[in-house]
């Protein structure tokens, strides 16, 4: 039975799958879920779980073809109004949200460090190189090239190495290391 605000909008309630962790182990699947679809707000009842980065499916056929891709949740929120009592979920199509995702894995990310460029490689770096910036996203990404394109490495050991260059491109304190000098 529609309550609250799912009530309200009535001629906007429509039938959506809600899944999480898509394509994992875990996934999880909530079929033949009333939702008011508009735009790219969604309006759950109470008891529905959400949560950001879920996947909705618009499976209702009124207006299924309007929608050819998943949405993602990108934020949502919890009405403790005793008339509304319902969740409201911001949404954007799938292929819009991992395009955010893979720029802000790409977002720029500056060290400065101030030495000798031959001290800090430990190499054959004679040039006496003291004022230099090094791009975490381009250091990354070279060295994520050199993996790939290296005749050397076992392709076991290559995935092996790439998902820990991915690992440090996601991780928060990588994202938010700035060293000045």
């Amino acid at each position: 039975m529609r309550r609250g605000i799912l009530n309200e909008f009535s001629e906007y309630v429509y039938e959506v799958r809600i899944v999480r962790n898509p394509g994992k182990y875990d996934e999880k699947i909530q079929d033949n879920v009333e939702a008011a679809v508009q735009g790219n707000t969604i309006l759950f009842q109470p008891e529905e779980d959400i949560e950001e980065g879920d996947y909705i499916y618009v499976t209702d056929p009124k207006i299924s073809s309007s929608y050819k891709e998943p949405l993602v949740i990108t934020d949502y929120k919890v009405f403790n109004d005793p008339h509304m009592g319902n969740k409201k979920a911001t949404v954007m199509p799938l292929s819009k949200w991992k395009r955010q995702q893979e720029e802000s894995i790409r977002a720029t990310q500056q060290i400065n460090v101030g030495g000798n460029l031959g001290t800090l490689a430990g190499r054959d770096i004679t040039e006496n190189i003291n004022n230099y910036n090094i791009n975490a996203t381009i250091l990354l990404g070279a060295l994520e090239k050199a993996i790939e394109e290296s005749q050397d490495i076992p392709p076991e050991e290559k995935r092996s190495l790439l998902e820990k260059v991915h690992g440090l491109a996601n991780n928060d304190y990588v994202k938010g290391i700035g060293v000045h000098r």
